[in-house]
């Protein structure tokens, strides 16, 4: 989801995923990819996001390891 998907808060601010939002780690616009300053989603109206940072902690493995819950995570045959 990071990746090609942002997520964005009832109040407007956006983060990389699902799971940062809840952890209220904010989108990784500003080169840093640790906790972030708010963006709001006006912020990017006319912005160029393509090429920027993710905010990444140790969550993020599972995604990585294709087990994340929306990062086409991995099936299992039943």
């Amino acid at each position: 989801m990071c990746r090609t998907t942002l997520s964005v808060d009832w109040m407007g601010f956006v983060y990389d995923c699902d799971f940062n939002q809840m952890l209220g780690l904010y989108a990784g616009l500003s080169g840093d990819t640790t906790v972030k300053s708010k963006k709001h989603i006006n912020d990017l109206l006319q912005a160029k996001i393509s090429g920027e940072s993710i905010a990444i902690m140790d969550h993020c493995y599972g995604c990585t390891a294709g087990s994340g819950s929306s990062c086409g995570g991995a099936l299992s045959a039943t």
